[in-house]
């Protein structure tokens, strides 16, 4: 499921970004933090009423919401003029990441049956903990100069930007 990669690496790959934001909008460390707290503190508060709602209105309704929502949230991040739009679009990745990550593991579920005994766990486990490495892989590159630019999408040089 592209949910199980795309929620954990929305989290783990804004730390590459923050000396850049923090330069770009004159922040504070404590500003910097706010940006990663609140897709974490939104993502915790609505994960169980989220789920709940889920249950009540069709699972794969609410996990395409949550799709749509972190995609769009995600466009809205990137083009925040102010760090006001920034932290406002994190808040709205953390519902649509809500949204995912509680009806993921009830879709899978009520997919397979019981009888499978947990063999459709290693299809969704890996990409969640490798979206967490990739996270973490690409920081440890963007630390090398060279590195950064060879994986960056944006020749000409192989410096970071």
């Amino acid at each position: 499921m592209l949910g199980s990669f795309l929620t954990p690496f929305v989290i783990s790959s804004l730390n590459v970004a923050l000396p850049t934001i923090g330069q770009e909008f004159h922040l504070s460390a404590v500003a910097l933090g706010w940006l990663a707290t609140a897709y974490l503190l939104t993502t915790g508060a609505l994960l169980i009423p989220l789920g709940k709602i889920a249950d009540t209105h069709g699972r794969k309704k609410i996990y395409l919401y949550g799709m749509a929502i972190l995609s769009g949230s995600s466009i809205l991040s990137s083009l925040a003029p102010t760090v006001g739009w920034l932290v406002v679009s994190r808040v709205l990745q953390g519902v649509g990441g809500a949204m995912i990550f509680g009806t993921a593991a009830a879709i899978v579920t009520s997919v397979f049956p019981l009888e499978s005994g947990g063999r459709h766990w290693a299809s969704t486990w890996p990409q969640s903990t490798s979206a967490c490495h990739w996270g973490r892989l690409w920081e440890a590159f963007s630390r090398l100069r060279w590195a950064g630019g060879a994986c960056s999408p944006f020749p000409p040089s192989w410096a970071w930007r």
